[in-house]
């Protein structure tokens, strides 16, 4: 999934994606929109499971205890 498709299905995924903004020394959404999440994750030098425990965590609704993974590195 780019990060165009994540934030199109999961819109508050928007939130994590402007929290690595200063990891990344940029805004992730302004530079690599159309980039796959394992390609921004290479590129910036992210944790990659842990960039994904985030992107997925944030669409889990308060009131669940569990969830499968939603957003696809690949």
């Amino acid at each position: 999934m780019t990060v165009w498709d994540v934030i199109l299905k999961h819109r508050e995924t928007e939130s994590v994606f402007r929290h690595y903004d200063e990891q990344a020394e940029e805004c992730i959404c302004c530079r690599t929109l159309f980039e796959s999440i394992k390609n921004v994750a290479k590129k910036y030098a992210l944790n990659m499971e842990k960039f994904m425990g985030d992107l997925n965590g944030a669409v889990v609704l308060p009131r669940q205890k569990s969830y499968s993974k939603t957003i696809k590195g690949k």
